[in-house]
């Protein structure tokens, strides 16, 4: 199938590697005349940071411009598989950002590099980005280089919404300033990824020492445990003068840590609302507040004088704490098996509806409203809905549409999209590769499908129908 970006066609193909191919604009060939001899050279003769390598041959008196993928994936591809952290999407964009200004050293023009998801390319994570730069000689684009770059996020911040917060809303509100421009950008992400890279680290110092808080109360615990065994044995029926410090009960504990986490949680949602240095001086200040506190409190209780209690007493109270703990105990652990009940379920519902709608039921009736796939299974023939565009299959069951789990079939494996009024299937970079009607297809070349197609993923065969 024929795409194109800019009125200039392109191609996928795989002879000697996999390369990405450029062969005509506007339907006519690309001459010699039409790349710009100085820009070329200069890309051929330097390796420039962050560009696809670009070569060019003659064929059948055409020119052409080939750009070599070799260990490269599919940005689009990539983001699908990958857990993006704010501190990843902000250097991916960053890197990207970069290759546009270092191009001037070289004689490029920003303005003809091509800012989309299906042109940047990623090799060892997101770290290693190249971008695709065309060099013609009169190069004529759709809209601002600004324009895409705004695109760009905006279109991967939709795929992963976990990268919505207080970071996105302070770069989304920069997209929409008049004033907005790439550097600004940059300065912008690079201070967004300082911020958060600073606020996950107090966040795990937080944790670590509220966990180093916990062990050291229940060593502790344990130490007066063992001392209390030591005092029965002696039998010591001493009485010991009363103090005015009571010792902490399991309950006062319980409240005491789920109150300071709940503080903790307010002070950095409070941040998290309000993102200025300010803030973040004064949630760490009332962290390290709020756990002082505790620590104090603890310890204040704890080297008051304890009074030493008769067995007899000891063993009402615990009496009485056990009648008190039983019906707690057996209302939770009944609540807790009408949870695991009601899961249960809820979660053979869902996995049955699954299987219905994504996996494919049985075929009953030939005319659906929808392109379909059917697939032979344990001697009966399923269908699959083509509803979602575009259509993944894939291994990976949180990241695609059809689940095929079967060996030689990659976490992303292949997509099914609409392209006018016909239908196209690609193969994303998967190790296995992809058949259509037997023929081995070339890794993101979307082809053509047409009625009764079959489509080889894995072990699976797939039939496709285009309805009439």
């Amino acid at each position: 199938m024929e795409t194109s970006i800019f009125g200039y066609a392109y191609d996928f193909n795989n002879d000697n590697g996999l390369h990405l191919t450029f062969t005509h604009h506007e339907g006519v060939p690309l001459k010699e005349d039409d790349i710009n001899a100085l820009q070329m050279k200069m890309i051929e003769s330097n390796t420039i940071p962050r560009l696809l390598p670009i070569f060019s041959d003659e064929w059948n008196l055409q020119l052409r411009l080939h750009y070599d993928l070799s260990s490269k994936r599919l940005l689009t591809a990539y983001l699908r598989e990958a857990k993006l952290t704010w501190d990843d999407f902000a250097h991916l964009i960053i890197h990207t950002l970069e290759a546009m200004e270092v191009s001037s050293l070289y004689m490029l023009n920003r303005d003809q590099f091509i800012i989309h998801p299906d042109f940047l390319f990623v090799g060892n994570g997101v770290g290693d980005v190249y971008v695709t730069y065309l060099p013609i000689t009169t190069f004529e684009r759709e809209g601002t280089v600004e324009e895409d770059v705004r695109s760009l996020l905006e279109s991967i911040v939709r795929e992963h919404p976990s990268l919505q917060g207080a970071e996105w809303d302070e770069v989304e509100a920069y997209l929409q300033d008049p004033t907005f421009h790439l550097t600004g950008l940059k300065e912008l992400l690079i201070s967004t990824s300082s911020k958060y890279i600073h606020k996950q680290k107090q966040e795990e110092l937080a944790q670590q020492m509220m966990a180093q808080q916990l062990a050291e109360q229940q060593e502790e615990e344990r130490a007066e445990d063992l001392n209390e065994v030591h005092s029965k044995k002696k039998k010591k029926k001493e009485k010991q003068p009363l103090s005015t410090v009571k010792r902490m009960t399991q309950r006062e504990k319980v409240y005491l840590g789920t109150g300071s986490l709940l503080a903790l949680a307010l002070v950095w949602k409070l941040y998290d609302m309000f993102t200025t240095s300010l803030w973040l001086d004064i949630s760490l200040a009332l962290t390290l507040v709020i756990l002082l506190f505790d620590t104090l409190y603890i310890l204040r209780r704890r080297r008051g004088t304890k009074k030493e209690k008769l067995p007899n007493e000891r063993n009402r109270e615990q009496q009485q704490d056990d009648s008190m703990q039983a019906p707690l105990a057996s209302t939770e652990n009944m609540a807790m098996q009408q949870v695991s009940s009601s899961e249960y379920v809820e979660r053979e519902a869902t996995l049955t509806d699954k299987n219905e709608t994504t996996r494919g039921h049985v075929l009953e009736t030939p005319e659906q409203a929808v392109p379909f796939l059917t697939v032979q299974r344990n001697g009966q023939t399923h269908s699959i809905n083509v509803q979602e565009e575009p259509f993944v299959i894939g291994s990976q069951s949180d990241m695609v549409h059809h689940v095929a789990e079967e060996e030689g079939v990659s976490k992303i494996h292949a997509e099914l999209r609409k392209t006018g009024e016909d239908y196209g299937i690609k193969d994303l970079g998967s190790q296995k590769g992809t058949c259509v009607n037997e023929q081995p297809i070339i890794p993101y070349k979307m082809y053509r499908l047409q009625h009764h197609d079959k489509i080889s993923i894995g072990k699976h065969s797939f039939i496709f129908h285009q309805p009439q």
